[in-house]
């Protein structure tokens, strides 16, 4: 339908109109007429951002435009982002935001303790890993790294977030001890061998050894260490016996052997 303009009223068009407060809307209109960088635009996308929206990408993308056009005190926008983050730590943009500001400034400093904050309210919390270990890789963050994985498995070896952080540091260093890695995996294997992160983890540490065979052997009903076997053998009869143990998924191993 035409308006009295004789333009389209889009609000004919609109099947289902998502009821948003009038604030909001306010808000919204306000933003999408910015035009220029200006302080009274950072101030209104933060109380966007802090108040109804902390995930909205388009905001999150023209506050970054507008604090590199007004040269902006990269600290104090780290600090107000701070208390946005805590509120909300599973929110992506807030994450990809702060990576923006901490590359531009160069120094990570207070970002490791920032992250051990978050982890101890939550260790599985996808987004602060990722993040953590980007900085590791820009900042070379190794030291305490293992130390810090090894609390956290201490507190809850079912912790796949830790062990998955342990591989990261893992494939990324050279001088890393496979013995004595090898040795601190299998104690925690003989705590928890039910644990299908732990075998994981363990074969990915490329050590195939009689002693590590031997070791596998020692669990001779458990679905993962017969399957570590099979994976370091190639032999089939393991394949044969998680059959038989694993009887939940026995067609799947006899489905499996049959593509071997």
């Amino acid at each position: 339908m035409l308006s009295s303009s004789g333009s389209l009223n889009m609000q004919d068009f609109q099947i289902a109109v998502i009821n948003y407060p009038p604030e909001y809307s306010e808000l919204i209109d306000s933003f999408n007429l910015l035009d220029e960088p200006s302080l009274k635009g950072l101030e209104i996308m933060a109380r966007i951002l802090e108040d109804y929206n902390p995930a909205h990408y388009t905001v999150w993308r023209r506050r970054w435009e507008f604090i590199r056009a007004l040269e902006y005190d990269i600290d104090l926008e780290i600090d107000w982002i701070n208390s946005l983050l805590f509120d909300n730590p599973k929110t992506y943009q807030i994450w990809n935001y702060r990576q923006q500001l901490i590359s531009h400034k160069n120094d990570a400093s207070n970002e490791i303790q920032l992250l051990n904050g978050i982890l101890s309210d939550d260790a599985k919390n996808y987004h602060a890993w990722s993040y953590r270990q980007w900085l590791i890789k820009k900042f070379h963050f190794y030291d305490g790294e293992l130390d810090y994985t090894a609390s956290l498995i201490r507190q809850d070896p079912y912790n796949n977030s830790a062990w998955n952080h342990r591989h990261f540091l893992y494939a990324l260093q050279t001088d890393y001890n496979n013995k004595e890695e090898v040795e601190y995996v299998q104690g925690v294997i003989s705590q928890c061998p039910d644990n299908e992160a732990l075998w994981n983890y363990y074969r990915a540490l490329n050590s195939v050894s009689f002693s590590d065979l031997e070791f596998a052997k020692s669990f001779p009903e458990n679905r993962f260490a017969l399957y570590t076997l099979f994976v370091w053998t190639n032999d089939s009869q393991y394949l044969d016996i998680l059959g038989q143990v694993d009887l939940k998924r026995s067609s799947f191993w006899e489905e499996f052997k049959s593509l071997k």
